[in-house]
C-alpha cells in the first residue's frame, strides 16, 4: 500500500515539524499541525506562505508535539502488509528519514 506525505517545517536548517499529512492509497487520512513549534525558527518563506494558511485555530488538528508523537505512534494503523511512503521533495526525504527504520512518530520529533 502506498501512503502520500507532505510536511511543512520551520526551516531547512534548524528543523522544527509544523505540519504532517498522510493519505493511504485506499483514501484514508490524517492530518495535524503543532501548535508549540517556535515561530521564531521559521525562515521568510515559511512566514510569507505556510503560516498563513495554517489552521491553527481548528482544534480538531492543532496539537502540541507530544500529542501528536502519541497519536502517530499509539494510534497508527497496523496494516498488516508492505506498506511504502512517497514523498513529494528531497528535503523531506532528508527530514524523515534515519539509520532506523521509520515511523510516524520519529516526525514528531
Amino acid at each position: 500500500m502506498l501512503i502520500f506525505l507532505d510536511t511543512e517545517f520551520t526551516d531547512f536548517i534548524d528543523i522544527e515539524l509544523i505540519s504532517i499529512g498522510l493519505v493511504s492509497q485506499d483514501g484514508r487520512e490524517f492530518y495535524a499541525e503543532r501548535n508549540d513549534f517556535d515561530v521564531a525558527k521559521c525562515n521568510n518563506f515559511v512566514r510569507a506562505g505556510i503560516l498563513p494558511m495554517l489552521t491553527q485555530n481548528d482544534s480538531s488538528v492543532a496539537m502540541t508535539r507530544a500529542e501528536l508523537k502519541s497519536i502517530c505512534f499509539l494510534g497508527s494503523p497496523n496494516f498488516g502488509i508492505k506498506v511504502r511512503f512517497r514523498l513529494d521533495s528531497i528535503i523531506q526525504r532528508i527530514g524523515s528519514c534515519s539509520s532506523t527504520p521509520w515511523t510516524a512518530s520519529s516526525l514528531a520529533g
